[in-house]
């Protein structure tokens, strides 16, 4: 997203509208949750808001523990937040996710940054009812099964469902 400013005014009940261009550039929607920092008395920060931030040390270990992979990530509904490689994530992945239920790939590539990818497993994460992210992981070889990511994922999920 290139960078972009605008100036709005304050309303009588102290809200702030956030540019469409803005909103579609960190992936805000309607009820999304934002951060709004003021650190130095003169700057008003706004962020998105990720739940799944607080547990970076837990998602850190998880990913890593999938290090021979060509990729693995768990991310929020907007960002990556534990990563064994950088990257960013295309609009489809989202379009994936939220059909909530596991999605294998084999040759049609949701991350053109892994060369030798030949399989993306998808596993949104959902607790009690919302989608909270996803669990993904890109192999350099053919895969038809998940099953061995199941108690990961299950574990992600009921993990997250107690806070």
């Amino acid at each position: 997203m290139r960078n972009t400013s605008a100036i709005r005014r304050i309303d009588d009940l102290g809200r702030v509208v956030i540019p469409k261009e803005i909103r579609e550039g960190l992936k805000l929607k309607t009820n999304s949750e934002v951060k709004v920092v003021c650190d130095d008395g003169k700057t008003i920060l706004i962020t998105p808001h990720s739940k799944l931030k607080p547990f970076f040390e837990i998602l850190k270990n998880v990913v890593f523990s999938f290090e021979k992979t060509e990729l693995c990530f768990v991310c929020d509904t907007t960002q990556i937040v534990a990563s064994t490689k950088s990257a960013n994530l295309p609009k489809k992945f989202f379009d994936v996710v939220q059909q909530r239920k596991n999605t294998i790939l084999h040759g049609e590539k949701l991350f053109k940054f892994t060369p030798k990818t030949q399989t993306e497993i998808i596993m949104p994460i959902i607790c009690n009812g919302d989608v909270f992210g996803a669990l993904c992981v890109c192999y350099d070889r053919f895969l038809d099964d998940f099953e061995f990511l199941k108690p990961i994922h299950k574990f992600l999920q009921n993990y997250l469902s107690e806070f």
